[in-house]
């Protein structure tokens, strides 16, 4: 009897694999198993990289810190009162020159904040100039 004739020459045992496509099914596995090991290798490295850098970086935010708490302090004792100021006066001279008060909402978005925490305060007005 030849074995093509046979039906159940074809079929294989459980747990093996025919001859004829064990070695490709051999290769895609290691292949799988080596993507895998390198996946691995590739996000530990990245994880120790990330790592250093926010050790690093947690280093300069406590070094810089103080000064920066320092920069902050200074902007509102020093330069908050002077930036006020201005706003003020350039408000209180555009309430008496018409033509300046273009300029003056062309800089809003900027000053906006200091403009809307204090009136308008308008100063002297000087007498109105006759028409020619």
């Amino acid at each position: 009897m030849e074995s093509g004739n046979n039906p159940q020459s074809n079929i294989t045992p459980l747990g093996q694999s025919p001859a004829s496509g064990s070695y490709e099914v051999e290769v895609v596995r290691n292949l799988l198993v080596v993507s895998m090991i390198g996946l691995l290798l590739a996000s530990g490295s990245f994880m120790i990289f990330m790592y250093q850098q926010m050790k690093m970086v947690r280093g300069q935010l406590a070094e810089q810190r103080p000064s920066v708490q320092k920069a902050i302090q200074d902007y509102k004792s020093v330069s908050l009162p002077l930036i006020e100021r201005f706003s003020k006066r350039m408000q209180g001279y555009a309430a008496t020159h018409p033509d300046f008060k273009p300029i003056l909402q062309r800089y809003e978005p900027v000053l906006g904040e200091f403009m809307k925490n204090s009136p308008l305060v308008p100063a002297t007005v000087p007498p109105a100039a006759p028409q020619k």
